[in-house]
């Protein structure tokens, strides 16, 4: 209902050089291995991946290390419940971000964050987005795994098979999450959208 509108977003980089592929040593593994290609994304292709916790006790985590920064950046990322649901993304240098539950879309954890937002893309994939402010901070993005009992604990032994599924991570400057920005080796920059009036001044 109401008027029509037009989606317009501002120039954005993604800052993450390998989004999809987590496999890659971009992404630093703790306790935890990826399969490749294991399920349908959001975007209807057989590319995302399948995040596991091994059978080693501990903290199982992803990490990528970018660099030093001030000021507002939002960090997203696309994931869907496997045999694990809950599922923190966060920031090392900050201490800061948000756990969801993938199965309910319930907060289990909400720490030293500027907001976050859950989206639902369906088919069971969710987009969750965290604003982070730095001051002249590293930026240290992070996922991890947390197990299934209640309140969900970090620290567990996984069976190097059960996991969670990932897809589209983007770390941006900026106070909210523009749309998805595919990388794979580098960064990539999506310019400004720009429209113009022409013709319509009878309108």
């Amino acid at each position: 209902g109401g008027c029509p509108h037009i989606l317009a977003e501002p120039q954005r980089t993604n800052l993450l050089t390998y989004s999809e592929d987590f496999s890659n040593a971009a992404w630093e593994k703790s306790k935890t291995s990826i399969t490749s290609n294991a399920i349908i994304s959001p975007d209807g292709t057989l590319n995302a991946d399948k995040f596991i916790a091994t059978s080693v006790s501990g903290t199982h985590r992803a990490k990528a290390t970018l660099a030093t920064v001030s000021g507002d950046y939002t960090f997203s990322i696309f994931a869907k419940k496997g045999e694990y649901k809950n599922f923190l993304i966060w920031d090392d240098s900050i201490g800061g971000g948000v756990g969801v539950n993938l199965d309910d879309l319930s907060v289990f954890r909400n720490v030293n964050n500027q907001g976050y937002k859950i989206e639902d893309y369906g088919n069971g994939w969710i987009r969750i987005s965290i604003n982070l402010t730095y001051v002249s901070q590293q930026i240290r993005c992070a996922i991890y795994i947390y197990d299934n009992s209640v309140p969900p604990q970090i620290t567990f032994a996984g069976n190097d098979s059960d996991g969670v599924y990932i897809y589209g991570a983007q770390m941006e400057e900026g106070s909210y999450a523009t749309s998805y920005i595919p990388t794979s080796g580098g960064t990539v920059t999506r310019n400004q959208d720009i429209f113009t009036r022409d013709g319509i001044g009878s309108l």
